[in-house]
Order: C-alpha cells, then sequence, then structure tokens
C-alpha cells in the first residue's frame, strides 16, 4: 500500500524569462579551432621527459598513464589521445585541449602542459 501526501505548497512555480532578440535560443559555438602558432607555443616538453609508471585507465579517448617528470619527480596523470585522422575529429581533440588548458576551477582537474607526439 502506497502512502500519498498532500501538497505541501501548491501554489509553487518557476518562472521563465521572456523570449527576446537578445537572448539566444540556440546552444553557441565552440571557441574556435587553435591556430599552428599557438600551438607550437603551448608544445614545450615531450614524452620523452616522462618515465611511466602505471596505466591508470583506458576509455574511448584514450589512455591515462600515472608518470613522474624525470627532471622534477612530480607526479602527473598523462592522458594520451588517440588521435583520428579524421580532420573534424582532430579540431574537436585541439578544441577541447584549448578549453581544458584555460579552464580554473578546483572541480576540473587543472592541464599543465599539451603535446603533440
Amino acid at each position: 500500500m502506497a502512502l500519498v501526501r498532500e501538497r505541501r505548497q501548491s501554489k509553487l512555480g518557476l518562472r521563465l524569462p521572456e523570449i527576446t532578440d537578445r537572448c539566444p535560443r540556440f546552444p553557441l559555438p565552440l571557441p574556435p579551432t587553435i591556430n599552428q602558432q599557438v600551438t607550437k607555443s603551448i608544445i614545450s616538453t615531450t614524452e620523452a621527459e616522462y618515465a611511466t609508471v602505471k596505466v591508470l585507465g583506458h576509455g574511448n579517448g584514450g589512455t591515462v598513464y600515472k608518470v613522474v617528470h624525470k627532471k622534477t619527480s612530480n607526479v602527473f596523470a598523462l592522458k594520451v589521445v588517440h588521435a583520428d585522422s579524421d580532420p573534424m575529429m582532430r579540431r574537436q581533440i585541439f578544441r577541447e585541449m584549448e578549453i581544458l588548458r584555460r579552464t580554473d576551477s578546483p572541480y576540473v582537474v587543472k592541464c599543465h602542459e599539451i603535446f603533440v607526439k
């Protein structure tokens, strides 16, 4: 037997803002893709500067490794992205890398460096 309770505050409602021409009614596009000059400025290290400790996980987008920077002995997580030869997919990956690099939030893992193999 189910117990049903009366609604306590029956006049609650959610007011939505009026639709105007100033409010976009569609999702905004992602930031433009980064060009080669910006990409070259991001790349400052190579994979050879890190020693792989172990695999942390696998996914559709790539593999995450626990690595140690050889010079500083700092421990990092290194995500190796399986870049597809499809140009659209490569642009999407570079866009995501740029967004992650710019993100500064205590709820998102900090991206320290990006390099291309």
